[in-house]
Parts: structure tokens; C-alpha cells; sequence
């Protein structure tokens, strides 16, 4: 299971990620350098929201009880990274990508439990942020819809409106 720790890790999975960008931009190849771009962006945007949460909630790991943010447990960063780039490359590639690296997604998951460095509920929030993330940023380009999102005036007030449609 240590191998969850260090695949899940987020420098490995920031890595990959700008590799994945700068190779497609190196080999002017258009498909590697959006899917990398997606990477990046995904896992910038899981980082804040998990460490965002992780210096709010404070919540202290099953096996330590120090002041560091290094070592609060809510949410599981290591399951947020993860399962981010698993969603951005199910989204781009299909199933036969997203399964085996939704399969790691949960290795690592599995492992931040097992080692007890996580509580249960700690790697599913990480895993539904990575989720969140990934169709985040993968959302309007992949699917083929644009969703629009638009600030509307309304009686004593203003209302913010989505609008879903396709390209």
C-alpha cells in the first residue's frame, strides 16, 4: 500500500500533469497539450479547494495531533489529486483510461486508510472533490455543451443563471 502514498502524492500528480502539458506542446501534438492543460488546471483548482478545507475544518489525523497543516486529515489530498486526474482523463479518453485510473484512484484512497493516515470520510470528501474538479474544468469542451453562467437582474435583487446548450 505504500505505493498509493507515493503515486497519490501531489507533486506526482501535479508532475505528470505539466509533463503531460509540456509534452503535447513540444510535439505540437494539440489532443496531449489539452488533456495536460485540463490536468493542470484540475489539480490547481482541487488543491485550494482541499487545502482551502484541510486550514478551515482542522481536523487532526487518526495517528498524529500536531499544529501543522501537514498533518490535518479532512479532506484527503492525496484522494482529491488522484481522483481528479482520474476524471479528466475518463472525460477525455473514455472508459477503457478512466477505469484502470479510477482502479489507482482508489488504491490510493485505500492506502491513506490502511496506513492511518485518513479517516474514511476524509478520502471520499477527496474523492468527491477530485470528481468535482476534474468535470469542472473538463465541462463546456468535452461533452460538446457549453454551459454559460450569467449574473441576472430580478426583482429586488439579482439571481445568478446557468444556461446549458450545445457548441
Amino acid at each position: 500500500m505504500h505505493a498509493g502514498t507515493v503515486f497519490g502524492s501531489g507533486y506526482v500528480q501535479a508532475g505528470a500533469a505539466v509533463a503531460t502539458y509540456a509534452v503535447g506542446r513540444l510535439t505540437h501534438h494539440k489532443a496531449t497539450a489539452h488533456i495536460g492543460a485540463d490536468l493542470v488546471r484540475s489539480q490547481i483548482l482541487a488543491g485550494v479547494v482541499t487545502h482551502g478545507l484541510k486550514i478551515t475544518v482542522r481536523r487532526d489525523r487518526p495517528q498524529t495531533s500536531d499544529d501543522s497543516t501537514a498533518t490535518f486529515s479532512f479532506p484527503s489530498a492525496h484522494s482529491s489529486a488522484t481522483w481528479t486526474s482520474a476524471t479528466v482523463l475518463w472525460r477525455h479518453l473514455g472508459w477503457k483510461v478512466g477505469i484502470p485510473a479510477a482502479a489507482v484512484a482508489t488504491l490510493v484512497s485505500a492506502s491513506r486508510v490502511e496506513q492511518r493516515q485518513h479517516f474514511m470520510s476524509d478520502v471520499a470528501f477527496g474523492a468527491a472533490i477530485g470528481v468535482a474538479s476534474g468535470r469542472t474544468v473538463t465541462m463546456g469542451h468535452v461533452s460538446g455543451r457549453r454551459v454559460t453562467i450569467a449574473p441576472q437582474a430580478v426583482p429586488r435583487g439579482v439571481a445568478v443563471m446557468a444556461t446549458l446548450g450545445s457548441q
